[in-house]
């Protein structure tokens, strides 16, 4: 398990590009660290939280011994965002089956609806690999 809180996403995804930056950007003070589901540190850490290599489909969120995926995901980062961005939390008022119907529908169709990149967002420096912060 990673010791800092980490964000795994589909690096290929332009919408899962923008919701890891806008996490980013509107919390500077969380000190996650980031890094694509195609890794070979993104494919570790899956390992080691239980959950299958390929998981593409999900943005996956682990912090303290916890791994997130889907709506749990999304909604424990936006506790963690700044100013009135924290509210987005609030969905988890509505029950996990429909959040994550609706997340696992915008996934299915978020190459089409957003686009694909043809190569990896954020790789570091000389390519090497793994978890990183921006």
């Amino acid at each position: 398990m990673p010791e800092k809180a980490v964000i795994l996403f589909d690096s290929v995804c332009n919408l899962c590009l923008g919701a890891v930056t806008f996490a980013i950007t509107h919390a500077p003070r969380a000190g996650w660290r980031v890094a694509p589901l195609q890794s070979e540190e993104g494919a570790r850490i899956l390992a080691d939280c239980g959950l299958p290599a390929i998981h593409s489909d999900s943005i996956v969120f682990c912090d303290g011994g916890k791994c997130l995926t889907k709506s749990e995901a999304m909604i424990a980062i936006a506790e963690r965002l700044s100013g009135p961005w924290r509210a987005l939390a609030l969905a988890r008022v509505a029950p996990r089956p429909a959040r994550d119907w609706l997340y696992d529908f915008v996934a299915r169709n978020r190459y089409w609806l957003f686009g694909k990149r043809d190569v990896c967002a954020y790789l570091p420096m000389g390519g090497a690999g793994g978890v990183y912060r921006r």
